[in-house]
């Protein structure tokens, strides 16, 4: 009886499994699917998650090359480069102008010779013109001229002033010492050498004006003839000082200048006369 049941049971099993073999969905029954020989009941799936977008791929870190033992050897030998400190001017925000380099041979605004080609340190002057007179009877002075040669530093100025004057005649007739008259007749001359210092001031763009003090030794000589044959001659030095304001203008490439200069020559009996010259001159 047992043993009946038991049979019995093995075929119901077998039967089950026989009834649940499959080789394809289509044999299973429902929504069962074949899944390894056997129909079962499909599980919730999960939704397959979208594509994502592949994360771009890093480079490989490059590796720097070891250098030799000689190469870094080298780099120690050789001096690294200092940066020139950048003048970012004053507080104010301004540039400092004493840094500011001038343009390239010419000379600053703040000079006299402004403008002109670059450095100015020597000037050269011709002057020609009268000394009148302080005493109608002097024969001393007259028409002349003379060069300047001046050392500039900015706008002061050192130099040297050579000039000479014509030779003056002057005719006199007075009566005579035993009667009758004489013609008396005197020839004189003189020149003279100072050094002179000064400043020059600039009046406008191409004018400025000269101020100059000078001391130096006057040197004089005389003849005087008479009618008769008599004749007499003598000369001197003296010192003498001489004051004097010039008014010039530049051109021709701001170098050249040229202007009239007053001066008057001083010794120690007074004024011994008054000069009007006209100059020209050039800075260089």
């Amino acid at each position: 009886m047992r043993a009946g049941f038991g049979l019995l049971g093995v075929s119901v099993l077998l039967i089950a499994r026989a009834s649940s073999a499959c080789d394809s969905d289509s044999q299973c029954k429902g929504d069962r699917v074949c899944e390894n020989g056997t129909c079962v009941t499909p599980s919730a799936k999960k939704p397959k998650k979208a594509d994502e977008p592949k994360k771009a791929e890093e480079p490989p870190p490059k590796v720097k090359p070891k250098k030799s033992d000689d190469e870094d050897a080298a780099e120690e030998e050789t001096p690294k480069k200092k940066k020139a400190p950048v003048d970012d001017g004053d507080d104010s925000g301004e540039p400092d102008k004493k840094l500011q380099p001038r343009a390239a041979g010419v000379e600053p605004p703040s000079s006299v010779w402004s403008g002109a080609k670059a450095p100015v340190n020597i000037m050269i002057g011709l002057i020609l013109g009268d000394s009148f007179r302080a005493n109608s009877e002097n024969v001393l002075f007259g028409f002349g001229g003379g060069l300047q040669v001046a050392f500039l530093t900015g706008n002061s100025f050192v130099g040297l002033h050579w000039h000479e004057h014509l030779i003056n005649e002057k005719t006199e007739t007075r009566p005579g010492t035993f009667g009758g008259n004489v013609t008396l007749t005197a020839r004189g001359r003189s020149s003279y050498y100072t050094v002179e210092a000064g400043q020059h001031v600039r009046l406008s763009e191409d004018f400025f004006m000269r101020l100059l003090v000078g001391i130096g030794l006057l040197r004089t000589s005389v003849a005087v003839s008479a009618s008769d044959g008599t004749s007499i001659s003598g000369g001197e030095y003296a010192l003498i000082f001489e004051p004097g304001i010039g008014f010039f203008s530049r051109w021709i490439g701001k170098n050249w200048y040229s202007g009239v200069q007053l001066s008057s020559l001083m010794n120690f009996t007074g004024i011994a006369s008054f000069n009007l010259y006209a100059g020209l001159g050039y800075a260089f």
